[in-house]
Parts: structure tokens; sequence; C-alpha cells
């Protein structure tokens, strides 16, 4: 049986382990009693003799001692001579030659290929390697939204700034001329705009009669209902379909009023100016028409007509009265005078027989409301045009 199972306390005197708290007593102080039982410097405080067989522990038995290298690295030492070391540092003549010379960047490889740059078709001419392709594209001054990501590369320009053309749907954008077009491009008001566009064309395109004017006041179709507002007649069609006075027309029989029937009309036939009398020539497809007439160069022409009709019967029923008045001075065409347009800024003095054509066409050029019969005499800008009449409280509702 001794052989089936071996002495516990021998066992773990041979492993060197305290048989009370089972851990490692070989490199430790311990305390022995006279029958050879041994505990560790741990257990030896919580007992007074021997907890196998009761004898004293007044033994103590010492780790033994172990010699302990000394510190190489801290004794003195000569340096191990090296005769194969080869300095990386150039000599110090060459190396202060060397930051002497100004800087001057590497030349390029026989087979290095310069690449355009990505946004070369928004007018970018630079032409860089691949390796720098990357780092030129996230600085270039033309990539398309340079405006809302600034970098502190980018170039700041001291003239004056110049709205997005499509201010008038909510961009607020301002950049420098030769950007305008890059960004107008890009812009995500670029669609809203279109889309009012588009509404205004097909508002536009509503068939009109070529010998009434779209701006003269009507009556309303619903007048004999009650309806007293006057509009455009380019706007009456609209006005009817959400007039007030529409469900009160309850059982009138529509059959007992004959209106006469107006002939289908093509929207994309090129019809004549209404002034091309006075010598416009231009041929505008119908649902432009009313557009290119309010804008027309020869729009100004019937009213010096008329000036010089009524001018001239008014001098034929003087004549025989024997009334004499004075000539009036005759004016300069060559003469230099001052842009309609002065006090909003424009400081060109145009020739007299050009001063029409440059008030029309000019950069400072206000426009009047589509309301102004209705009492709006507001001025602003062309592109404020939309934003204004869509708020403006002469508007018919």
């Amino acid at each position: 049986m001794d052989k089936l199972y071996p002495n516990l306390y021998e066992r773990f005197k041979t492993e060197g382990l305290c048989p009370t708290c089972l851990m490692e007593m070989e490199l430790t102080p311990r305390y022995s009693c006279l029958n050879g039982h041994t505990v560790c410097y741990r257990c030896k405080p919580y007992y007074y003799a021997c907890p196998t067989c009761a004898a004293p522990l007044d033994m103590e038995i010492r780790p033994p001692p172990m010699s302990t290298p000394q510190p190489v690295h801290l004794m003195p030492h000569p340096m191990p001579s090296r005769n194969d070391h080869n300095p990386s540092a150039p000599p110090i003549n060459d190396f202060l030659e060397h930051e002497r010379r100004s800087w001057e960047p590497p030349a390029p490889s026989a087979s290095q290929q310069l690449e355009t740059c990505s946004y070369s078709h928004l007018g970018c001419w630079v032409k860089i390697p691949e390796h720098l392709r990357t780092l030129h594209e996230s600085r270039c001054q033309f990539r398309p939204h340079l405006e809302e990501e600034q970098v502190p590369t980018d170039l700041h320009h001291g003239h004056d700034l110049v709205e997005c053309s499509y201010s008038a749907a909510g961009c607020r954008v301002r950049t420098v001329p030769w950007r305008r077009s890059i960004h107008e491009k890009y812009c995500i008001y670029k669609d809203k705009f279109q889309g009012v566009n588009e509404i205004s064309e097909s508002l536009a395109s509503a068939t009109i009669g070529s010998n009434y004017d779209p701006e003269e006041l009507v009556q309303c179709k619903y007048k004999r209902f009650g309806c007293m507002v006057n509009m455009p007649r380019r706007r009456k069609h609209m006005h009817e379909l959400k007039c007030n006075y529409m469900s009160q027309q309850g059982d009138v029989d529509n059959n007992c009023f004959s209106y006469p029937s107006q002939p289908e009309l093509d929207p994309n036939e090129q019809v004549e100016c209404r002034w091309s009398v006075y010598g416009c020539q231009v041929r505008p497809k119908r649902y432009r028409k009313h557009v290119h007439e309010d804008k027309c160069n020869y729009k100004k022409e019937e009213h010096m007509h008329e000036l010089r009709s009524d001018y001239g019967n008014y001098r034929g029923d003087v004549k025989d009265e024997f009334f004499s008045y004075p000539s009036q001075p005759e004016l300069d065409p060559d003469e230099q005078v001052e842009c309609r347009w002065y006090e909003h800024g424009c400081r060109v003095r145009p020739k007299r027989c050009r001063k029409q054509i440059h008030e029309d066409k000019c950069n400072y050029r206000m426009e009047e409301c589509s309301w102004k019969h209705y009492g709006c005499s507001a001025l602003f800008i062309p592109t404020l045009r939309y934003t204004h009449e869509s708020n403006c409280d002469f508007a018919p509702r």
C-alpha cells in the first residue's frame, strides 16, 4: 500500500512546497521541528508548535546562498574596435557645401509621364505626374465645390464677387466672375431654378390672340357674378381657375351664353414680332412672343411714332391760325449723356444715339414689378424679379 499511495509529506518536501499553504518555500526562510517537519515563513506566525507533531518550531532554515553575477554594464570597459565602420553622414565640407546651395527639385526620370488634371474640362491646364495627382486635385482652383469647401491654399480674391445665376431659387454663393460658370454647372439649386422656368414657359405658352396685348388689363369671366378683379390677359385663365365666384355660377346654363370658339394655335409656330412694322425682323415662337416683345429693341418706336404723329397733327391744326412757337433746339446725336441708371452706380456716358441701347443692356439696369399697374413702384435687379413678385403685396391672389 505504501508503494501504491506515497507519503504526501515526502511529496511536498520533494517539490519544495509548504504542507500548510501549498506555496513554494525553496528560496525563502522556513522553520522546522525536531521531527523534521517544516512550514514556510508565511505560516509560522499562525502556529506556536508544529501542526503535525505539536513540537516547537524553533529551528530556522535559511535559503541557500545564490551567487549573483557581477553587473558587467556598470564596470568600466573599453569600447570595442570596429575596423569596418562606414559613417552614413557625408564629410563636413560636402555637407556645408550642400546646405549653401539653393534647393532645386530633383530631375524627372526619362520615363515619367505627365497626366492632365481631372478638372481640365472646367479650365485647368496643369499637367502633373501620377504621384502628385491627388495632392493637386485637392487644392485645384478649378474644383467644383471650392466655395463650400475652403482650404488654406485657396487664393483670396480682392475684386468684386458676383452672385450665382440661380440666386432667385435660393443659392447664396458669391464667387469671382471666372468661377461663376464652374459653380453653376454643379449648383444644387440648378434643378429647382429650371423647374420654375419650365412652369413660367408653360404659362407663357398659353395661346393668346396675335392682336391682343398680353399685359392689357381685362375683366374676369365671372364678373356678372360679382368678381371685380382686373388682371393682365396672360393671367386671365389662371385667375378664372381659382376665382372665388366660380362656385356661384350655380345652375346657370352655360349653353345660354354663346362664346366664339378660338382656333387652337401651335405654340411652336414662328410668328412676326408686334414691332415688325418699326424694323424688327425677329420671328419668335408663339409661346415666346410676348417675352420677346417685352425686350424688343424696337418697342420704343411705337411711342415715338405716336408722338411724331400727334405733333404733326398739332402743327397742321394750328398752321392756319398763324401761331408761332419757338423751335426746339436740335440735339447732337454724338453728345455724351449720363445713363438712366447713374444713381444706381453706372458711370458710363454713352452717346445720345446709343443711350437707349446701352440702358437696355446696362449692368446696373433695374426692372419694374409686373404689378406696377396695381400700384407697386418697386425697382430691383433682374435676378430678384421672381423673389419679389412671389411676395409682392400688389399681386392678385
